[in-house]
């Protein structure tokens, strides 16, 4: 589980841009998205050159997509989980923070969680030590 949470009442992400006066239906949001995810400013030219921000997702579907990913409550189905499941965190994710995988630890049976010195995007911000925990948990 890569930066999840169990329980999302509402987008933190969705909450910082509504603060900040970014719409919603807007490609400015994508933007917005990799300055506020990623713990260190340095690493933004490679996330942009990586393509995160490039999708086929109009302004529309990327909101319809970011209300998916809103108003759920897993907590009570996470005790089903019964294979070896990997959590990650990273420290410094506004949106998915550690104490949300603290929750999934809690709740999963037979889990490892590992937490990185990242913002959300800790798959592009941290990619060699990721790659090499997620590498190691498989070997497992």
């Amino acid at each position: 589980m890569n930066v999840s949470a169990a329980k999302n009442p509402a987008s933190a992400l969705a909450e910082t841009a509504k603060k900040d006066n970014i719409p919603e239906k807007t490609s400015e949001r994508r933007e917005y998205w990799i300055k506020h995810l990623t713990h260190d400013p340095k690493n933004i030219a490679s996330i942009e050159k990586s393509g995160f921000q490039k999708n086929t997702l109009d302004a529309e579907d990327e909101y319809r997509a970011l209300k998916s990913i809103t108003a759920f409550d897993f907590r009570d189905q996470l005790n089903k989980i019964d294979c070896p499941t990997l959590i990650t965190s990273g420290i410094y994710d506004p949106v998915n923070p550690p104490a949300k995988g603290e929750i999934l630890h809690k709740l999963i049976k037979n889990n490892q969680f590992s937490k990185f010195p990242s913002g959300h995007l800790l798959r592009l911000e941290c990619a060699a030590q990721y790659k090499e925990t997620v590498l190691d948990f498989l070997r497992k």
